[in-house]
């Protein structure tokens, strides 16, 4: 993440020799979304590893890592807040022990629950950060998504959400990777994953609509991506 914040900060550079006024490109940015979606990697490196005693440690420390780059400088590094961004958009880790990649090593063929459980903590762990920086820092707004609870919500109810197969993937089934010559299902609208990690094309419109218009906060909090957007 510090990489993609140091070009953020090199294209601020640019917008302003471009728009030749630093208050202008101040205004240009703090209302502008600032989408964040990383962690998942993270938390799947880290239980390969790693004893599943240590996970709260790491969330403690993936989470101080996400402080770092928001807002609070430490180490000269730079931060997003600072750079003038205002509103972020944040989304949270998806259960990603109940993707096909995960559920291999589990002999039952269930979701592996040690990364289930990293991610849930990571949720709780981030609203408590996005609250405490809404209160410390001024024009500091923010929406975190719940990919977990959406996700999870589609494999305990597959039909009502208009899908069929919520286990095996489409491309591969879930056990090889998705490359030419593989299985392919014939139709991936019915499948909640494209291939063993990622999820279909239906399955991200459904969370992208759920996260810009979705109403009440199971998913969203404390509003959804597009009242963020309307703000300032």
């Amino acid at each position: 993440m510090e990489e993609q914040i140091q070009q953020f900060a090199t294209v601020r550079g640019i917008i302003t020799e471009l728009l030749g006024s630093p208050k202008v490109v101040d205004d240009l940015l703090e209302k502008s979304i600032y989408l964040i979606s990383v962690g998942s990697n993270d938390l799947v490196e880290y239980a390969l590893t790693h004893s599943p005693s240590d996970s709260k440690q790491f969330i403690a420390n993936l989470t101080q890592a996400y402080a770092a780059h928001l807002t609070v400088r430490k180490n000269n590094i730079l931060n997003l807040y600072n750079l003038g961004a205002r509103k972020f958009a944040i989304i949270g880790i998806p259960p990603i022990g109940c993707c096909p990649a995960a559920r291999v090593f589990n002999d039952t063929g269930g979701c592996v629950e040690v990364l289930n459980d990293g991610a849930r903590l990571f949720y709780k762990s981030m609203q408590s950060l996005l609250i405490e920086f809404s209160l410390l820092f001024k024009g500091f707004k923010y929406s975190l998504g719940n990919t977990y609870a959406m996700t999870m919500n589609v494999i305990d109810n597959p039909r009502g959400n208009g899908f069929k197969e919520v286990i095996a993937a489409c491309c591969g089934n879930g056990t090889t990777d998705c490359v030419v010559g593989v299985n392919l299902c014939a139709n991936r609208g019915d499948f909640l994953f494209w291939d063993k990690f990622h999820p279909t094309e239906k399955a991200s419109k459904l969370a992208a609509l759920t996260l810009v218009f979705g109403e009440g906060d199971e998913y969203v909090t404390p509003m959804n991506f597009s009242s963020l957007a309307m703000i300032g």
